[in-house]
């Protein structure tokens, strides 16, 4: 089974769920940077391999960070269990071994976070891991196992409307590791340490939870689109001071 946990203002780690009695919530945007490694890139540089964007996602210049939008998803935080969705992706375009001249290209893209019940005796296998859609010279493949957290598992904070995520020592899942291996004709080891990541999630609760609320008066009405114009511009803040904390 797929599961995440929220606590309010505290740290723990998937590795060691604690769970807490806590309403369903549907995710409703953030985003998450992963900042990669000098393993990872002295690795694709050796290879002859560049890294770009898939749109929206973002590559900060000179950080060597990659920014996703999150997309969606949803967070049973009593039964640990959800997902989180990301548009967006890169590319690595890699010289072949044989003819030089020949690039072969794979994209990885629409990250998911899947957090899975570690203490799952019957399926130990079952672990939190990123996954990505994958796909070949422009053809889909497969979504395929991308990431794994290090021994530390992934970190989340709460408070209020928001998570904050953080996986430190993500590597290479051995099936993305033998994927882009065979399919780029490189050599990329299964420990392989990627980076480290940071998210911010934006999330609410079900609409079920908010039916019997009392209906605001038709006058109220009248300001709802300065309203929202407002929660934009303070989302927008939000993200500028997401960034700030990711660089702490």
């Amino acid at each position: 089974m797929k599961r995440i946990l929220s606590g309010l203002a505290v740290f723990v780690s998937l590795t060691s769920i604690l769970v807490v009695a806590a309403p369903t919530v549907q995710v409703k945007g953030g985003r998450t940077s992963v900042e990669l490694s000098g393993e990872v890139l002295d690795a694709l540089v050796s290879a002859g391999c560049e890294l770009d964007r898939v749109k929206p996602a973002v590559i900060k210049p000179g950080s060597e960070r990659i920014r996703f939008p999150v997309a969606g998803g949803a967070l049973d935080l009593g039964a640990a269990l959800g997902e989180v969705e990301h548009r967006g992706g890169f590319t690595l375009s890699c010289s072949d071994a044989v003819d030089p001249n020949d690039i072969n290209v794979v994209t990885l893209e629409n990250l998911r976070i899947e957090a899975l019940d570690p203490n799952n005796i019957q399926d130990p296998n079952d672990v939190t891991s990123i996954t990505a859609l994958a796909s070949v010279e422009n053809n889909l493949f497969d979504r395929i196992e991308f990431l794994v957290p290090g021994e530390g598992g992934i970190e989340v904070s709460g408070n209020g409307g928001k998570l904050k995520l953080k996986g430190y020592g993500l590597t290479l899942a051995p099936e993305a590791a033998e994927f882009l291996s065979s399919t780029l004709g490189i050599e990329l080891s299964s420990d392989l340490v990627v980076g480290d990541a940071a998210s911010q999630v934006n999330i609410r609760k079900e609409k079920a939870e908010t039916e019997d609320e009392p209906e605001e008066s038709s006058s109220k009405g009248k300001g709802k689109g300065k309203d929202k114009e407002k929660n934009k511009n303070k989302d927008d803040d939000d993200d500028d001071d997401e960034d700030e904390s990711e660089d702490d």
